[in-house]
């Protein structure tokens, strides 16, 4: 017996080094790589930027390479465990692209700021290795036209990639602020959520880009009915997973994370247009609307308690958190109990209910059963949605 060995030697780079925020074209490729004989023209790629820590300065040197100043080494980066604080995202990372063979990103914008992209490479036994490399470095824009925003999203719209289209409205988002870029912003990703391959790597990026739109300069700019629309993209994406049946293997921890992340954005943010709206007299229909949009992601916290749990065993819990650092924000616990041969509900935590829980609500048919309940708690804390 023989263990497969990843695939080794890859290099990454961007190219340009560096640019401008939303203006510049990036591409990122991948070469290199080598494996096994049998392995090597079925590699598969995935690509990702990530902030340089704000220690570490990026400069151009006289050959026009980028160097890092202190030394710069890839730190420990967790992939799959989203409880881990090595976890990929809490590093902030960004996919730029999820596995896939072509060996290249073409043509995204980035925002400001200085990063290094990690390719990681993956054979079909499913060994796995990576590269990076430092850069790009992008420099930040003051202001952006409605001109320039949609000149930065044609492109991507037109190319009918999901990828694409959310890699340029996430740095778009940074830099936006009118309302008309507001709008192209929220259909470009509405565009993205329809071309999008469903499952749970769309929905966790779809996910973070409704996060940085939210959370970003673009904020300003939304009104509640806007936050409702960013709401049911996430909402929608994660009905595309849905649909897929029993090919869905449910959301994952990042993934979950993700989404009840983007409802808390939304919560967030509308909690601020409402304060803003009752202290300054605005009518009394944008407080109306923003109950509406309250509604809206009360369903959208649905669907991911339901996309979640479709992973689980049973008899099997989970507990999704997007409490950030001040202590706010929605802890989401999720059940499969069994139900034994009594009716009695048990987990492996150990959570029950008696037998006799549901006979108020039992249909009075005798052929039906069920072996499986799904319980669903959201806990909002230091806030009140509602």
């Amino acid at each position: 017996f023989l263990a497969d060995a990843p695939p080794v030697g890859g290099l990454v780079q961007a190219d340009p080094a560096n640019g401008e925020a939303v203006k510049t074209i990036f591409t990122a490729a991948t070469s290199g790589w080598s494996d096994s004989d049998e392995d090597k023209n079925d590699i598969v790629f995935a690509f990702y930027r990530f902030p340089l820590p704000s220690s570490t300065e990026l400069t151009v040197d006289g050959s026009g390479n980028l160097v890092t100043d202190p030394e710069f080494s890839l730190p420990e980066i967790e992939w799959t465990n989203a409880k881990s604080d090595q976890y990929w995202t809490k590093l902030g990372g960004w996919s730029l692209r999820d596995w896939h063979a072509s060996p290249e990103v073409p043509s995204f914008t980035m925002s400001a700021g200085n990063f290094f992209l990690v390719v990681r490479a993956r054979d079909p036994l499913g060994g796995t290795s990576s590269a990076w490399t430092a850069g790009p470095m992008v420099a930040k824009l003051a202001n952006l036209s409605d001109a320039e925003v949609l000149n930065a999203l044609s492109g991507p719209l037109a190319s009918n990639d999901a990828d694409q289209i959310l890699n340029s409205v996430s740095s778009v988002g940074e830099s936006s602020s009118s309302e008309a870029q507001t709008q192209m912003l929220l259909q470009a990703l509405e565009t993205a959520v329809d071309v999008q391959d469903p499952g749970d790597e769309s929905t966790q990026k779809v996910s973070s880009v409704v996060q940085d739109l939210v959370k970003g300069n673009a904020s300003a700019s939304m009104g509640p009915s806007d936050l409702a629309r960013a709401s049911l993209a996430v909402e929608q994406s994660i009905d595309a997973a849905l649909a897929l049946g029993d090919d869905f293997a449910g959301l994952s921890q990042g993934a979950g994370e993700a989404a009840l992340g983007s409802a808390a954005a939304v919560v967030g943010s509308l909690g601020a247009t409402v304060g803003a709206t009752t202290s300054s007299g605005v009518a009394e229909t944008d407080i109306a609307d923003a109950a509406a949009a309250t509604s809206s992601f009360e369903s959208l916290i649905s669907k991911i308690g339901q996309a979640t749990a479709q992973g689980l065993e049973d008899g099997a819990s989970q507990e999704l958190s997007a409490v950030n650092e001040q202590g706010v924000g929605p802890v989401m616990a999720l059940a499969k109990p069994r139900i034994n041969a009594t009716g009695a509900v048990e987990t492996e935590d150990g959570l029950s209910l008696p037998s006799g829980w549901d006979s108020a609500r039992r249909l009075d048919d005798s052929s039906s059963s069920c072996s499986t309940l799904f319980v669903q708690q959201t806990e909002w804390l230091g806030s009140n949605p509602f």
